[in-house]
């Protein structure tokens, strides 16, 4: 059995953090397609099927049936959620579709990160001078109030990755690499 203080520590080290994308700009796009496209789909095999063509009811509630059935496991794969999970100085980032297909996006030490901050104006520009070849945005939007960054050196590369911060994992990176983690109290206290 754990004493107390070795328990808060095991706390300490171990947070995870799950935020589903907003439905914005190219994942709308892709949603009012697929809507379109299932749409006329239907359209087209109820007109040929209704009498246009032949005159068959049955196939009419298969054409509807199909559209229906598909329409559900196609928009599924538009319902995006990010997950991170930070344990044992290092975070893990996951990609989860239609609440059911996980798929592990990469992982990366904290040993690799030079800088954890908010993302506003300023980290902006220190950003641009960092030379990024690569970002990777695992934000719920763009507009997220609790949006954050993180420069990863890597490779002789730079890239960052900008997710969504509370103030659990926030704590646990602060218990891993404090010298790196800039905390904004605003965003902390959300």
């Amino acid at each position: 059995m754990l004493k107390r203080d070795e328990n808060e520590a095991l706390s300490m080290n171990y947070a995870e953090y799950t935020c589903a994308v907003k439905c914005e700009g190219k994942l709308l796009l892709k949603r009012i397609i697929l809507i379109l496209f299932f749409l006329a789909l239907f359209v087209a095999g109820t007109a040929a099927v209704c009498g246009w063509i032949i005159y068959a009811p049955t196939l009419e509630l298969i054409v509807i049936g199909v559209c229906g059935v598909g329409y559900f496991f196609a928009s599924s794969r538009l319902k995006i959620e990010y997950e991170y999970i930070i344990a044992s100085a290092q975070v893990e980032f996951d990609v989860i579709y239609g609440a059911r297909t996980r798929k592990e996006l990469f992982t990366i030490s904290l040993d690799d990160v030079e800088r954890i901050a908010p993302y506003n104006s300023d980290t902006a520009k220190y950003i641009e001078n960092k030379n990024v070849s690569k970002s990777y945005d695992f934000c719920s939007s763009k507009k997220s109030k609790r949006r954050y960054f993180m420069l990863v050196r890597k490779d002789r590369s730079n890239f960052v990755i900008y997710f969504d911060a509370v103030a659990r994992t926030l704590d646990v990176l602060k218990f891993f690499r404090a010298s790196i983690v800039e905390i904004d109290k605003e965003i902390y206290d959300l």
